[in-house]
């Protein structure tokens, strides 16, 4: 088997904590990888205060996956963060939830939406702000992704370029779609029972 841009090779081993029912999430970090969003990330995305801790790629390789794995609050990402098979295969632990959940508030600007506030009419109550740079720095990535996938469908049957011009320039979309805490059926529900699933 083809070694792929993710340290990882099929091996068969006997201890269970390196099983993984989720095998086939790296696979979306590699993709994300193989576009270099993660170098788009690095130049376009700049939230860290200080030069410890995860980079902004990493966390944004962790939404993805919290968001493709069927995540519902940033919460949820404790489900991912346990499988240690999972962190095995992509290389490293995953961020804890208060930290995305810290990132997540980096793309918040009070001030502009302030500037919205008093920018509306006297009859307007909806009001849109204007993107963050952090935000502005995902259109970006966002963007470079559209592209990248254009890009490699080319050659591959088919005239792309009529759908890819009506994409158009894609927007951001502020974190706000990713509530911190939402209530998730347990398994318990799903088969007909009722038990609590903890934290909400």
């Amino acid at each position: 088997m083809r070694q792929g841009l993710l340290p990882y090779t099929i091996e068969v081993v006997s201890a269970r904590d390196t099983l993984t029912a989720r095998a086939g999430l790296p696979l979306v970090v590699e993709q994300m990888r193989a576009l270099g969003l993660d170098r788009v990330i690095a130049e376009h995305v700049r939230v860290r205060t200080r030069a410890s801790g995860y980079p902004e790629a990493a966390k944004v390789e962790a939404l993805v996956l919290l968001l493709a794995s069927g995540g519902e609050c940033v919460d949820d990402l404790a489900v991912l963060k346990a499988d240690t098979g999972l962190s095995r295969l992509l290389g490293r632990p995953l961020p804890s939830a208060d930290a995305l959940w810290t990132f997540l508030q980096a793309f918040h600007d009070d001030a502009l939406l302030t500037a919205a506030q008093a920018a509306r009419g006297p009859d307007q109550v909806a009001y849109i702000p204007a993107e963050s740079a952090p935000l502005r720095g995902l259109a970006a990535v966002n963007t470079a992704c559209v592209r990248g996938v254009a890009a490699r469908g080319e050659g591959h049957g088919g005239d792309p370029g009529p759908r890819r011009h009506a994409l158009g320039e894609p927007q951001a979309r502020g974190p706000a779609a990713l509530p911190r805490r939402a209530r998730l059926p347990a398994s318990g529900d799903l088969l007909g029972g009722a038990g609590p699933r903890g934290r909400r």
